[in-house]
């Protein structure tokens, strides 16, 4: 909503910005204007300009982690002050090492930054001397020639829409222009109408079409070195991945899973007997299919679809199976009580998993339920699951240690029976 003081007095807008929550809109009006001309050495695209965020993993990740993150309903809406923050510092040091007017201190870290490249395998055909006679050009910086992002083959045309082989999506190159020496953004009028109302290029150089044709300035400008910029984000996000993944946590997670599964059949064996063990097994595949056969007939007969109802029919059979063991003792022959023991050791964590997944569900249909009366957004609905992660894991095999330490008691009673 368009302010209506400023409506009023029909006082000018200098821009605006919409809110990361899509919902607000904070507008900003002309003072006074100041006159930069004498900063702008050239209305020729120009290194001096230069501000562009190469990569950052929270701001400016690569293709793939902006995919991962759509797909999995990860916000990629940037930190638009700390962006600006990244822009003045890139522009700053810029300014500095052209300022310098050194081209040996310019040729050195163009050698030291192509000998990364090479150690890490990054296709391209640039050497520090070329490299740096396209970029020199004291007072002015301005911008002679591009660097292909790809290698093209012979006749080919360069096309600056087209990604490499085996690449795909993003567009640039290394010479990248700062959008505000070149172009004009879209602002609102007193009205709230969207119009293009900023300082434009031609006000400083009125022959800027006849002298740079945007449409043909690049094509005529193309060198024949490249440089494959897709390789090097790739190369800065296993950087970043190795970094911050915790490897030897995710690996020695399932190592231990497997281990206690083992260890888990063969203390069975050992406490009971290779029949029992085997019977167990075949008890175990017979109720699962039971109670799956149970809930689907109740979907087609009672119309039960809720999938608390699944739930809940699962935990009542954990429930039971667990009790089992101590009821049929001494009631039964010994191999039936083996038989629900063997379940109920190897099952439970599968239980303690259960009763999680259970109050996931009560908790992320609760908040959907608010997303109903448009109180909270769709994607913060998360439950127990997804605030605890891998910790959920570990409390399951802390908790059927404890169990197990408990129920060795009941093994020796049923050790102690009679066959």
């Amino acid at each position: 909503m368009y302010p209506e003081e400023e409506k009023k007095s029909r006082t000018p807008l200098a821009y605006y910005k919409d809110g990361g929550d899509r919902k607000s809109r904070t507008y900003f009006f002309k003072k006074q204007v100041e006159d930069l001309s004498p900063y702008i050495k050239t209305s020729m695209p120009s290194y001096v300009n230069f501000s562009l965020v190469f990569y950052d993993i929270k701001n400016n990740p690569s293709t793939h982690i902006r995919k991962y993150r759509y797909e999995n309903n990860i916000s990629n809406l940037e930190d638009e002050d700390l962006l600006k923050q990244q822009q003045a510092f890139i522009n700053e040091k810029t300014i500095k090492i052209l300022e310098s007017e050194n081209s040996q201190e310019l040729q050195k870290l163009m050698t030291d930054f192509l000998a990364i490249s090479n150690e890490f395998r990054i296709a391209n055909n640039l050497n520090s001397r070329d490299w740096s006679k396209m970029v020199y050009n004291p007072d002015k910086f301005e911008v002679r020639q591009f660097i292909k992002k790809y290698q093209t083959k012979l006749g080919e045309e360069y096309d600056t829409n087209k990604s490499p082989d085996g690449y795909y999506g993003g567009n640039e190159t290394v010479a990248v222009i700062d959008s505000a020496a070149a172009t004009t953004d879209n602002y609102l009028d007193e009205n709230g109408e969207v119009k293009q109302d900023t300082i434009n290029v031609k006000d400083f150089n009125p022959n800027w079409d006849k002298e740079v044709s945007p449409k043909n300035f690049f094509k005529n400008n193309i060198s024949d070195y490249y440089y494959y910029t897709a390789d090097l984000k790739t190369l800065l996000e296993n950087v970043d991945t190795i970094k911050n993944d915790d490897f030897f946590t995710d690996a020695i997670h399932l190592y231990i899973w497997i281990a206690f599964a083992l260890a888990m059949f063969i203390f069975s064996f050992r406490v009971t007997d290779l029949r029992s063990l085997l019977f167990s097994i075949i008890s175990a595949g017979v109720i699962i299919l039971v109670v799956t056969l149970f809930c689907v007939a109740s979907f087609f007969i009672f119309k039960l679809n809720n999938i608390f109802f699944v739930f809940y029919t699962i935990l009542v059979t954990g429930i039971i199976i667990l009790l089992l063991p101590f009821i049929s003792m001494g009631r039964f022959p010994k191999i039936i009580s083996a038989i629900f023991m063997i379940i109920s050791m190897i099952g439970f964590p599968l239980l303690i998993w259960l009763i999680f997944g259970i109050i996931n569900e009560h908790q992320v249909a609760d908040c959907r339920s608010q997303v109903d009366l448009g109180k909270i957004n769709y994607e913060n609905c998360k439950g127990i699951l997804d605030d605890l992660g891998l910790t959920t894991s570990y409390i399951m095999l802390i908790l059927s240690f404890i169990f197990l330490y408990f129920y060795t008691g009941f093994i020796k009673k049923w050790k102690a029976l009679p066959e």
